[in-house]
């Protein structure tokens, strides 16, 4: 399993960094950052068949992920013709609007999940009452960096646990509101080394209950425009090993894929489980049930049977 991330534009302030910050939490998994988009997609085709993950961080529309280019048309770097090369993966697009047309292509092309921003994200973290416009720009981008250091910190522990596509959505409103809790009690000083925002110390501590009452509703909304596509129930089927054996044996009898199309990844995930509870007849049962959908879809190599 690896992860492939699309980070084309590091001008974008709430995400700087975040391909460091993910490379260190991500140390000892197969993770690889993009910029080029001919780049990634090549890397997508030369996985098609492969169970991987995907994060997009850029800017995107309901058809497409874009560069937006000053004084001229945005830039479509991943369009719906791209769309085919994300089958098999789970997904997660924190681009503005791309759960729309584009998520809906991906799943509609052979992606499991897709997780992503029906509206646009930016435009949700202005608060109302401040003063000044450069104290309100930067509480702006205060509000982003929160919401993005709690997010890759979620994502992290996604890549890293096994836990399920509806349990990482409902752990990431969770996340951010005590990321915020925490930060509320920080003192200006740790907040301007974490989060390398500049602030009107002044302003901040006159305005302090305002803009965390304001962040909080903000983020509640910001939350309300993700969704999830495809299989809730997805789950990296690498690290099932971190499981104990009731869970273990809780896949065995409820784990079920929504969709005809994603029956082999359910029979993975149960092969899996049963092998690791030395289950042989039942994990011998799933392996005939994976080479039958395997001959379609050529899926299944040595990496997904070993442990």
């Amino acid at each position: 399993m690896e992860i492939n991330h699309f980070f084309p534009d590091q001008r974008i302030p709430f995400f700087r960094n975040i391909d460091k910050v993910l490379a260190q939490l991500l140390e000892g998994e197969k993770y690889q950052n993009f910029q080029n988009n001919q780049m990634f997609l090549e890397k997508l085709n030369e996985r098609i068949n492969k169970l991987d993950i995907s994060l997009i961080t850029a800017h995107g529309q309901y058809n497409a992920v874009i560069d937006l280019v000053r004084f001229d048309k945005p830039k479509k770097l991943i369009e719906l013709s791209d769309t085919n090369k994300f089958k098999n993966n789970f997904i997660f697009s924190f681009s503005c609007n791309t759960a729309d047309r584009l998520g809906e292509k991906m799943i509609e092309d052979g992606a499991i999940t897709f997780i992503g921003f029906y509206h646009g994200f930016s435009p949700n973290f202005n608060i109302d009452g401040l003063r000044g416009r450069q104290f309100k720009l930067e509480m702006e981008l205060f509000g982003k960096k929160i919401f993005v250091y709690a997010f890759i910190r979620v994502f992290s522990h996604f890549i890293k646990k096994p836990v399920t596509a509806q349990e990482f959505y409902e752990m990431l409103l969770l996340s951010i509101l005590k990321v915020l809790d925490k930060v509320k009690e920080s003192d200006v000083d740790d907040i301007l080394s974490k989060f390398q925002v500049p602030i009107n110390r002044k302003e901040y501590l006159r305005h302090k209950k305002l803009i965390f009452q304001s962040l909080s509703d903000i983020f509640i909304k910001a939350f309300d425009s993700i969704d999830i596509l495809g299989e809730v129930n997805y789950i990296p089927w690498k690290n099932l090993s971190a499981l104990n054996s009731e869970k273990l044996e809780e896949i065995l009898i409820s784990y079920e894929m929504e969709f005809e199309d994603n029956k082999f990844y359910e029979y993975l995930v149960k092969y899996r489980a049963a092998t690791i509870l030395g289950k042989k007849s039942e994990a011998d049962e799933y392996l005939e049930k994976l080479k039958v959908e395997n001959i379609e879809r050529k899926v299944i190599t040595e990496e997904y049977l070993e442990f």
